[in-house]
């Protein structure tokens, strides 16, 4: 099912792997276990189709573990201010000397 499921969705479970390397043929990219997964294309699809969903099931937690496992310092500082300005909730404040623990560790 996981083959079909890209077939139909045209390789979106690359699409972070296009990114990091632009000049990399579509079908040649490899999905990252290790990178934050979206939910399945269709899923994506629908609660797209309805905003308030959207930010709050699906781009809230992806920022929020980004921001908290992988974001530098710098990062997470211009994260903070930016999450303030949306009126979102202060996750890196609330974790502290923990947030970007993967980043530190050179992941």
């Amino acid at each position: 099912m996981s083959e079909l499921s890209r077939i139909v969705s045209f390789e979106i479970t690359n699409h972070a792997g296009h990114h990091q390397d632009s000049y990399m043929p579509y079908n040649k990219l490899v999905p990252h276990k290790d990178q934050i997964p979206m939910p399945s294309l269709f899923t994506c699809f629908f609660v797209a189709l309805i905003p308030p969903l959207w930010h709050r099931h699906i781009i809230m937690p992806a920022l929020k573990r980004w921001d908290l496992e992988y974001a530098t310092a710098e990062e997470r500082a211009l994260a903070r201010e930016q999450n303030r300005r949306a009126g979102w909730p202060d996750w890196i404040g609330e974790a502290g000397e923990n947030a970007g623990k993967a980043a530190t560790a050179g992941c």
